[in-house]
């Protein structure tokens, strides 16, 4: 893993120690910001909802929602790595630099969860530890790369030595899990006297001795490698150049490394690819962070679409999915960004009369599912495959029909009119540098979108024919704008969620001016994940917690909050709450496995029923 060495761009986030996170699950298929300080993050191994990161420099956190929201763990002077050992749940190491003291780089260990800490001999003078990773089989191996040097522990960090001679900083390494004396290991060239190129090597001997690639390119800067898991002699490697005439792109080989083949169908031409990551579950799904966004692959490199174009113009570190597959981590020199991959039902509108409109997504498919008044089920007919497209959101008027949100991985989005009998209207817009994530349809039948850049800044607009941009704020320190829902009255009210669990509304009149706004602190109740706007004019912020029971904040126009009752679905967390034209409410809850289940609220917030959604053919 490349580090991206940058300055603090705020006061180091005050988390809120024992904060409760939820399993909310907000920005579906779309890129939430995670906090603008964040310079590492990993993944948790055994907990697909588990994630640890580095708040700028050395502020270790943990979030059990996904990166929604942060516990704090401990502080370091600078921390440049972090590992949740794949063999051993709890065992947490860290490549740390310590100021005070000795001034070296060194590695830490915990083997409760990061409650406690203990220094390891491990120490390089003047150096850092970029590199942790440990064997998928053996608890007490370890691997630690900085400068040149790999180190390896055998018993668990209580001793390490030197293994190997490798050259230029390493910057990310594989251990095949099939055969874990088999390493390949990628190194940055530091442009000077040291390092003057990067290389790719392999190793049989659990690091001792390192042959080095030649089919690579006579001229190697940056090198990430990445290996398909199921298959090992499948391997990714991804280049990027600071120097004229230096490798770029995407190279595969299929033999372990003993030719290389171009990969690049579809990539910018000359793509600095900065990261390059393999789905845990589906190794056939690569993906590739380049100065000019995400790029997805979906056949093992042969052919590639933009995914992310939000995340343009940025510097990546790494791209980190979780060990089941449904979501991605992208650290870059932005911050930090979470996106779930949808499989499912993603959103609820209430559409009228009694029904609710559902929103699933299914193997790059979509279908609106409706949930009439006597709780029968309709559908409308497929749209898709379409592997470019992503549908994010969906909402109504009360008019019969369901507006919904898309997103393209180039840059684009569109707003589609679905009704009993699928699609009626779609228009396709695209506003450089800002990506709606939210919808929502005011009393008069407008589309409202809230839009979001990578920079954390948000407005929200409208569209018809095309979008039109309404008045920008931001960005707001590690604040990030999540939701959107529209009054009786015409106006928007906003959700906010803040990694240190604290929440906020904004309320916009005409041309997105924000007229008001109000804040909370963090709250056991959980996390927000959704908001939408009674038939009273009152907002309802649907909130969760860590065992995935819901509860509804109602907010009056002063910012006067109460909270209702404790509201559960066995298996499933809360996603997101829409509003009916008769004053009642749906919840729509879903897990990481396509299920999910629609609760009919009243007014007041207590749940008449719940309907199953019928699973996607």
């Amino acid at each position: 893993m490349r580090v991206l060495r940058r300055p603090r761009l705020l006061a180091v986030l005050a988390v809120a120690a024992g904060l409760c996170a939820a399993h909310a699950r907000a920005g579906v298929n779309t890129w939430t910001g995670l906090g603008n300080t964040a310079s590492v993050v990993a993944a948790d191994p055994h907990d697909p909802y588990v994630v640890y990161a580095v708040f700028y420099p050395g502020d270790l956190v943990r979030s059990a929602d996904g990166g929604r929201t942060w516990t704090h763990l401990a502080t370091f002077d600078v921390i440049y790595s972090v590992l949740v050992h794949p063999a051993a749940p709890n065992t947490l190491y860290v490549g740390a630099y310590v100021m005070q003291g000795n001034g070296y780089g060194n590695l830490f260990k915990s083997s409760d969860g990061g409650a406690t800490w203990t220094r390891t001999p491990a120490s390089i003078y003047y150096d850092a530890f970029n590199v942790l990773v440990g064997s998928p089989t053996d608890p007490d191996l370890v691997y630690a790369g900085a400068a040149g040097r790999l180190y390896r522990t055998d018993d668990g960090g209580a001793t390490w030595r030197q293994t190997g001679d490798l050259t230029g900083a390493i910057s990310s390494l594989v251990v095949n899990p099939h055969e874990p004396s088999n390493l390949y290991a990628a190194t940055d060239g530091d442009g000077g006297y040291y390092y003057p190129f990067g290389a790719f090597a392999e190793s049989t001997n659990t690091g001792g001795n390192w042959t080095y690639n030649a089919g690579l390119g006579s001229v190697l800067n940056h090198v990430s490698v990445a290996m398909d898991a199921a298959n090992p002699s499948t391997l990714f490697v991804g280049l990027a150049a600071s120097a004229i005439g230096a490798e770029r792109g995407v190279r595969r080989s299929d033999d372990g490394g003993a030719t290389w083949a171009r990969a690049e169908q579809g990539l910018p031409e000359g793509a600095q690819v900065e990261t390059i990551a393999v789905d845990p579950v589906n190794a056939s799904t690569v993906y590739a962070g380049t100065r000019q966004g995400i790029y997805r692959s979906r056949d093992s490199g042969e052919t590639w679409l933009p995914f992310s174009q939000m995340l343009g113009h940025v510097a990546f570190s790494s791209i980190v999915p979780s060990f089941d597959g449904r979501s991605l981590l992208a650290v870059t020199d932005r911050g930090a960004f979470g996106f779930d991959v949808a499989e499912g039902p993603i959103d609820v509108a209430a559409t009228g009369n009694g029904a609710s409109g559902v929103l699933s997504w299914s193997a790059d498919r979509l279908s609106v599912q409706t949930l009439d008044g006597s709780g029968g089920w309709s559908a409308t007919p497929f749209e898709g495959p379409v592997a470019a497209w992503q549908a994010v959101a969906a909402a109504s008027s009360g008019d019969g029909k369901t507006r919904v949100l898309w997103q393209a991985g180039d840059g684009r989005s569109a707003v589609e009119v679905v009704g009993p009998g699928g699609r009626e209207s779609a228009a396709v817009f695209e506003a450089s540098g800002w990506m709606p994530i939210d919808i929502s349809v005011a009393a008069d039948g407008s589309t409202r979108l809230l839009a979001r850049n990578a920079e954390g800044a948000m407005f929200v607009g409208s569209a018809d024919l095309a979008a039109h941009f309404g008045t920008p704020y931001g960005p707001t320190g590690d604040w990030s704008a999540v939701a959107l829902a529209d009054a009786p009255d015409g106006r928007s009210w906003v959700l906010w969620r803040s990694p240190d669990g604290r929440s906020a509304i904004s309320v916009h009149g005409g041309g997105g001016l924000m007229e008001a706004s109000f804040k909370w602190d963090a709250s056991a109740d959980g996390a927000v994940a959704d908001v939408a706007v009674g038939a009273d004019g009152k907002a309802r912020i649907l909130v969760a917690d860590a065992a995935g029971h819901a509860r509804i904040w109602t907010v009056a126009a002063d910012g006067s909050r109460s909270a209702g009752d404790s509201l559960e679905l066995a298996g499933l967390s809360p996603r997101r709450i829409a509003a009916a034209s008769d004053g009642g409410f749906r919840i729509l809850w879903a897990d990481r496995n396509g299920r999910g289940s629609v609760s009919i609220l009243t007014a007041g917030g207590a749940m008449e029923s719940s309907h199953d959604v019928p699973a996607l053919p």
